[in-house]
């Protein structure tokens, strides 16, 4: 029902490929194609982030209390970000969007998430 494929220090949902549970040390392998509410809830000591272009939704309450999380590289593959997902996100500084302002513009971003929407959206950011 679960796994934990490519070493990702992480809890996928086997059958929907949705990450469920995430530490510090994840790292969201490229075969999971969303992440579940709650996921990351709580992780105060997380960082930073790269959600892979695999991901097309981000579920509620994802990041909720994340308090030392300071960036984030979302890419335009994302097509919603769920209620809470950045509640309490108090060091969310620079998000690093892969996509477009325009793109950026027609996520659709759910109620208490002014952490992310105050961050400095950096777009067309590219790896390196």
């Amino acid at each position: 029902v679960y796994d934990s494929r490519n070493n990702c220090n992480a809890i996928i949902n086997t059958s929907t490929n949705t990450l469920i549970l995430g530490c510090q040390n994840t790292i969201i392998p490229n075969s999971v194609t969303s992440i579940g509410s709650y996921a990351f809830e709580g992780c105060s000591s997380l960082i930073s982030i790269v959600i892979p272009e695999s991901i097309t939704s981000i579920g509620g309450a994802v990041f909720f209390g994340c308090i030392s999380l300071t960036s984030i590289t979302i890419p335009e593959s994302i097509t919603s970000i769920g209620d809470y997902a950045f509640y309490y996100c108090k060091s969310l500084t620079t998000v690093y969007y892969t996509g477009t302002e325009k793109q950026w513009n027609s996520i659709t971003i759910g109620n208490n998430n002014s952490n992310l929407k105050n961050a400095t959206i950096i777009y067309n950011y590219v790896e390196e």
